[in-house]
């Protein structure tokens, strides 16, 4: 069963990487706002009570993608330019980023791993976390060159045990999270 569920969200995730805005979420995304969107769902089918996250997150940089993406890649740089990430690690070999987290936005303080390779040019990125409560997460970074900057889409998909955090709870802190560090990462980006 557990199998059936991945194929329907791998083929769900694969059909969302074409997902291009509509009108509307490009007038907001010009308009300097990024989107973010989290559903969490608790479901209790054969087996332990387990959780799963759809996660998708939108922005349009003001700048083109060479400029943006000269900083954002600098992933180990983060902890001095976003406030919540309280320490910040690259591991090149591995394609590593280790992150220290510590926010009112958070429920607790996080130590978060995951493989991402460097994003030094517009593409198609995949991430996965190895270990911690969101193990075998898996994810997209999309960046396209765009005429009015340069557009970062999202995706991160999740099923695994119930985490005992509330799925609304869960929901609120993934997507404003997300939102909150994509606006700082905008920000210390666009200058030099």
């Amino acid at each position: 069963m557990r199998h059936i569920i991945f194929l329907l969200m791998l083929g769900f995730s694969l059909s969302l990487l074409c997902a291009e805005p509509d009108s509307a979420m490009w007038k907001k995304l010009k308009g300097g706002h990024i989107l973010a969107y989290s559903d969490v769902e608790t479901g209790e089918g054969i087996g332990p009570k387990s959780q799963s996250l759809d996660y998708k997150i939108y922005g349009l940089h003001p700048k083109k993608c060479d400029f943006a993406l000269k900083k954002i890649s600098r992933y180990e740089k983060y902890s001095e330019f976003i406030d919540f990430v309280k320490s910040s690690k690259y591991d090149e070999s591995s394609q590593t980023v280790f992150f220290d987290f510590s926010s009112m936005l958070l429920p607790y303080d996080m130590l978060l791993s995951f493989k991402l390779p460097r994003i030094e040019s517009p593409g198609l990125y995949t991430f996965t976390f190895e270990k911690g409560f969101l193990r075998g997460l898996v994810g997209t970074i999309e960046v396209k060159e765009q005429a009015r900057g340069c557009f970062f889409y999202g995706t991160a998909k999740w099923i695994g045990p119930d985490s005992g955090i509330p799925d609304g709870v869960f929901a609120f802190f993934s997507k404003n999270l997300g939102k909150a560090a994509m606006e700082r990462i905008f920000r210390f980006s666009s200058k030099l």
